[in-house]
């Protein structure tokens, strides 16, 4: 009897002992559950060797947050912007994420190289990385460079003038246009939140792409970025573009040369045929011969019967004016037929054209690039515009003559 009291004493007690260690243990495991996270590194998401510590970050960059306590986060945000989270990602001791695209400008800058990461129970954990996390170069205003109080935001700027961009993600530009027309990017003085540059000087302004009129263009090696802003510049009207425009004002109308019978006025017909190294004055940059000859310069008549129709087939304007150098295009006769308005681009030294939005006058043949033409001859009342072919080296030549 003895015996069986002690057996049940001792199973008593086992009993009370096995519930104090699942007692402990549930508490241990609910203490572990609620830890805080913690934000020990931040590495790139690589393999062996190239997880090294992040020293740069980019935006759309995919990085491995490591730590403690990280299986239950349930936000993160770099510079103060959320990320999005994949569960299959996180472990109590990493969680792989990818940098969102920040809006700097609506964060102070404090928290731009932040990295937060915020538990189910609303426990905290921050980690600041070396530098500010990069994106897309910003402008977001621009001041006058000068000592305060000459120091003012501006909205119209000059040749020559200095000025501080003010934005983000400035820093190591390779290239910064005003109305495409570069800058030496070689002189431009950063600080952490702004870009001081000198405008190019007025003569240099007479190459503009008025297409990219009161735009500044600022590009790093991340990405591309845009500002408007009035580049007050007189307009240049140099020989060249006078020639084609007739100066500012409404502009100069242009037609092909032929007429309903098929015969031109200035020329044997309203298109030519050469070869792909014809250019300005009927100038070869190649050595002639072979086959085919990059020289060849065929000029049929317009009777020859596999040439193109007679007819009207419309007219094309040029302008030159504070809204830019604009191209109408009443085209007619063709599949295409219409009214059209873009933007082109005359580059006196290249004795080139550029089209922006628009296809030139022309008689609807196919296999054409129409967005750019040599500019083989140009006066008062003629002009000879060659566009390369797209399905062999060849130029076809089209002959405009002024209305």
């Amino acid at each position: 009897m003895k015996k069986l009291l002690n057996n049940r004493i001792s199973h008593l007690l086992f009993l009370c002992m096995m519930l104090i260690v699942t007692m402990l243990t549930s508490c241990n495991n609910e203490d572990d559950s609620n830890a805080a996270p913690v934000i020990t590194a931040v590495r790139n998401y690589a393999a062996s060797p190239n997880d090294t510590l992040v020293k740069t970050a980019n935006t759309g960059q995919w990085v491995v947050i490591m730590g403690e306590n990280l299986s239950n986060v349930t936000s993160v945000s770099f510079g103060g912007t959320m990320a999005e989270l994949n569960t299959t990602f996180i472990t109590d001791v990493s969680l792989v994420v990818q940098i969102p695209n920040i809006r700097y400008e609506l964060i102070s800058s404090e928290f731009h190289n932040e990295v937060r990461v915020v538990s189910k129970d609303g426990k905290v954990a921050t980690y600041n990385l070396s530098s500010n996390i990069l994106g897309p170069p910003i402008i977001s205003r621009v001041r006058n460079y000068a000592d305060a109080p000459s120091d003012t935001l501006v909205n119209v700027i000059v040749p020559g003038q200095k000025i501080n961009l003010i934005g983000y993600n400035l820093r190591n530009a390779t290239e910064i246009s005003f109305q495409g027309i570069q800058i030496d990017t070689a002189s431009v003085v950063y600080t952490d939140s702004s870009a001081v540059v000198q405008l190019p000087e007025l003569e240099k302004f007479k190459d503009s792409n008025l297409a990219l009129k009161n735009t500044i263009k600022y590009t790093t090696n991340f990405a591309s970025a845009t500002f408007k802003i009035k580049i007050d510049i007189p307009i240049i009207v140099d020989p060249f573009l006078e020639l084609l425009t007739g100066g500012v004002g409404p502009g100069k109308i242009w037609a092909l040369d032929i007429d309903a019978d098929r015969k031109s006025t200035y020329f044997n017909a309203a298109i030519l045929f050469a070869g792909k190294d014809i250019r300005w004055d009927k100038q070869c940059l190649s050595t002639p011969g072979g086959s085919p000859d990059p020289c060849f310069y065929y000029d049929p008549s317009g009777l020859e019967p596999w040439m193109p129709a007679g007819g009207n087939y419309g007219s094309m304007t040029f302008s030159v004016g504070e809204t830019g150098t604009i191209v109408k295009v009443d085209q007619k006769l063709i599949d295409t037929k219409g009214n059209y308005e873009g933007f082109y681009a005359l580059n006196f030294d290249a004795k080139t054209l550029s089209f922006t939005g628009i296809e030139p006058l022309n008689l609807g043949r196919n296999d054409i690039d129409w967005s750019m033409a040599y500019v083989i001859s140009l006066t008062e009342n003629t002009m000879q515009l060659g566009f390369r072919c797209t399905n062999k080296p060849e130029l076809e030549i089209y002959n405009y003559v002024a209305k």
